[in-house]
């Protein structure tokens, strides 16, 4: 376990320098400890939710919350799930800006719960 930590950091480091672990001749690879690759990749929240799903309680939750969107949030909630649910080109790329503390987070959270919900 501790081989396959250290190998970890070490890939980390490489990878930050374009290069990793499996471009030396010699060294052992992660790939040798395949439950602690694994393992290690549930230590990620974001693969973790993919690998496992979502909860289906709280999605579902967050989507029953969308009457609390501001009029703002709301335009821009409407058109996102829109083109998401009738795909047209041109008109599939969003770019969401705003200064701190203008709820987008928030309005992001209930897009992704909307999407997730619909599969």
């Amino acid at each position: 376990m501790i081989k396959f930590h250290m190998l970890k950091s070490l890939n980390d480091l490489l990878l930050a320098n374009e290069s990793a672990v499996a471009s030396f001749e010699g060294l052992p690879q992660q790939c040798e400890y395949p439950h602690l690759v694994l393992d290690s990749l549930l230590q990620n929240n974001l693969i973790r939710r993919k690998m496992e799903g979502y909860n289906h309680d709280v999605l579902q939750e967050t989507v029953d919350q969308e009457h609390l969107l501001n009029d703002e949030q709301r335009s821009v909630y409407s058109m996102i799930i829109n083109a998401a649910e009738n795909p047209t080109p041109g008109n599939t790329l969003f770019f969401i800006d705003g200064p701190g503390g203008t709820g987008k987070s928030t309005l992001l959270k209930h897009i992704l719960a909307k999407v997730r919900l619909s599969g």
